[in-house]
């Protein structure tokens, strides 16, 4: 599913029954889908409009995390992160 956070430019993809590897290729798609587009956005320093993502993961039966909602900071977290790497970046947990 798709849903809107708290700012009006952060988007959650939630992919139920997804592994990481899984959730890795897709997000490089979508990455690289989006950059292939050449958004003109002259307010940016690459003068494109880029995308940053980040990957988290929650498994209710099995994870140390302990509601969904900690993923949900954890992917935050990971999201500024990439977005401090520069544009189209994907950034996530080393466990993955």
């Amino acid at each position: 599913g798709l849903h809107r956070l708290g700012q009006d430019t952060q988007i959650a993809l939630i992919l139920p029954e997804t592994d990481a590897n899984g959730c890795r290729i897709f997000t490089q798609r979508v990455v690289q889908s989006f950059a292939a587009r050449n958004i003109p956005n002259s307010k940016s320093e690459h003068k494109l409009l880029t995308i940053s993502g980040s990957l988290s993961a929650y498994d209710p039966l099995s994870d140390t995390k302990s509601s969904w909602r900690d993923m949900v900071d954890e992917a935050l977290l990971y999201l500024h992160i990439a977005q401090g790497q520069g544009g189209n970046c994907i950034s996530h947990v080393e466990a993955w």
